[in-house]
């Protein structure tokens, strides 16, 4: 077995790598997970493991500086470096202290699984192959480093306004300069309707296309995939802007003819606008999905610009409030329409100039669409466990390349709603009716909310809530009813004493039962016995 052990200031970094492989199954024994550069060259000179992973970066001794002191404590330990994606310089220089692989976080079983077993048989090979071998990982996580970096840049945090120029291409490992930004996005949508999908094999065949045709005519180009489109983001020299498009055309031309499978999809190219900053990437970008998601209106297959302007109307315009009442009106069952026609009326009503204008527009009007539906299923006290999530629902509507898809798709989202709605309703009600039959049958019992929580697994405060809605009484005062009911019964037979049917109905106090009944019924207990008997 391989002695191995991981070196990471970060405890669950380690614990991680430990436990997302088998590492027995590739002839491989980890003796120490460790947390400190100081505390690894004790372990080392203690343990002396065949195979060391450390972080590059961590306070007090660095990656680096650990596989120096440890050649001196013990040269035949081997490393492998572990990095995040701003330390290039640090790995270049890892290479020159003949360490045999690299991980990028974070770390993939897929990734740490095709090293081990590339090391297994080599953990004492050349410097020259482990040398070969690494800049290979460099080169292949730099790519992954760039493309993880602008994903979170146009998606998840598009403009901190702190970053220069220069600091961008630090955090990113591009190499940007002044000049235009701009983004394109290239859409694939399944011609026969059928659920979307697209294999990596493809998207790594437009990324390589990208890659090839923008290169020689730009300062840098990023690719990135996005569910089910590729993102290319571009930065180039103003006085190449015609170039660029030229070029971006020519990609779109050569995967629809030449990337093999392709032919089962239509290919739609969306072109952003062209920023003057980094910074303009971010809108680029929008406007680029709005392009693409105008193929609802303009068709696909085909080359879509917007002019770079995305769609910006006042959001109370473009979705209303009669068209939020009408959907909270079919939910509620008090409007004559079917679901097709409630979104019909909707859709109707939709200034179609609008779509004419910016047909980009459609997106927002079904984003709201499917926001006042939930806020009306929520507004209803409806659960949305059994609706399909709000995000999923959005990000659907990116996949559709049709009025007619999307006016079907959202019909089938009210019904849906609809149905939930009628199915908690009933809910409730079979719900209180389970809740007032064992209170029927252990009313002379010390029952509390508690008891009643365990027959429906919901919770006591929820019962409480439910209860004082379905039958207007609250818990205490319904018990306290049904057991008067009940006393009421047994007052008709003389032969029994009212302590005893106090006792029956589950009150051992007589006094507080008596007092308890006239306030219900309007009569003592004796009183009641002898209008009734």
């Amino acid at each position: 077995m391989i002695k191995t052990i991981i070196v990471d200031d970060e405890v669950w970094v380690c614990k991680l790598i430990c436990n997302i492989v088998d590492w027995g199954s590739y002839g491989y024994e980890v003796v120490r997970q460790v947390y400190s550069g100081t505390e690894a060259l004790e372990v080392i000179a203690a343990e002396k493991p065949d195979l060391v992973f450390t972080d590059i970066r961590m306070p007090g001794i660095d990656g680096l500086s650990l596989i120096r002191e440890a050649g001196k404590i013990n040269p035949g330990t081997k490393f492998v470096i572990i990095s995040g994606y701003s330390d290039f310089e640090y790995a270049k220089t890892a290479i020159d202290l003949n360490v045999l692989g690299y991980l990028l976080k974070p770390v993939e079983p897929e990734d740490l699984s095709s090293l081990l077993m590339r090391l297994e048989d080599g953990v004492f090979g050349s410097a020259a192959e482990n040398s070969n071998s690494l800049h290979e990982e460099l080169k292949k996580s730099k790519r992954q480093f760039r493309e993880q970096f602008m994903y979170n840049f146009l998606m998840v945090n598009p403009q901190p306004a702190y970053f220069s120029l220069e600091q961008f291409n630090r955090e990113s490992g591009l190499a940007c300069r002044e000049g235009c930004f701009q983004v394109f996005q290239m859409m694939l949508d399944e011609k026969n309707g059928a659920a979307p999908t697209a294999s990596s094999a493809i998207f790594q065949a437009i990324t390589e296309y990208c890659y090839r045709l923008l290169k020689p005519c730009c300062f840098d180009v990023c690719v990135i995939r996005v569910n089910l489109s590729a993102v290319c983001a571009v930065n180039f020299s103003p006085a190449d802007e015609s170039r660029i498009r030229v070029t971006m055309e020519e990609v779109f031309h050569q995967c629809r003819n030449y990337i093999p499978d392709i032919s089962r999809y239509s290919v739609t190219l969306g072109v952003g606008g062209a920023a003057r900053c980094f910074s303009g990437l971010s809108e680029s970008f929008h406007s680029a999905q709005d392009a693409v998601r105008a193929r609802m209106i303009l068709g696909t297959d085909r080359i879509i610009s917007l002019g770079g302007q995305a769609a910006s109307p006042e959001i109370k315009e473009l979705f209303p409030p009669s068209y939020k009442n009408l959907i909270l009106r079919y939910l509620n069952h008090t409007c004559e329409y079917s679901a097709p026609q409630a979104t019909a009326l909707i859709f109707e009503k939709f200034d179609k100039n609008k779509l004419t204008d910016n047909p980009g527009m459609l997106f927002r009007f079904a984003l709201e669409f499917i926001d006042s539906l939930y806020a009306a299923l929520a507004g209803c006290g409806v659960s949305l466990a059994g609706m399909q999530p709000q995000e999923a629902a959005k990000q659907k509507i990116e996949s559709l390349n049709s009025i007619g898809q999307l006016k079907q798709y959202l019909t089938e989202l009210l019904e849906a709603g609809r149905q939930l709605c009628d199915s908690q309703k009933n809910k409730t009600v079979s719900t209180i009716e389970i809740l007032k039959n064992y209170i029927g049958e252990h009313f002379n019992e010390d029952i509390s909310l508690s008891d009643l929580s365990s027959q429906v697994y919901l919770n006591p405060k929820y019962i409480s809530e439910l209860f004082k809605k379905e039958t207007g009484v609250n818990f205490s005062d319904y018990l306290s009813a049904v057991r008067i009911e009940k006393a009421k019964g047994y007052l008709i037979d003389p032969r029994c004493r009212i302590s005893e049917i106090a006792s029956r109905v589950g009150y051992s106090d007589i006094k507080y039962f008596s007092k308890l009944f006239k306030k219900i019924v309007g009569v003592t207990p004796s009183e009641f016995r002898k209008l009734h008997c």
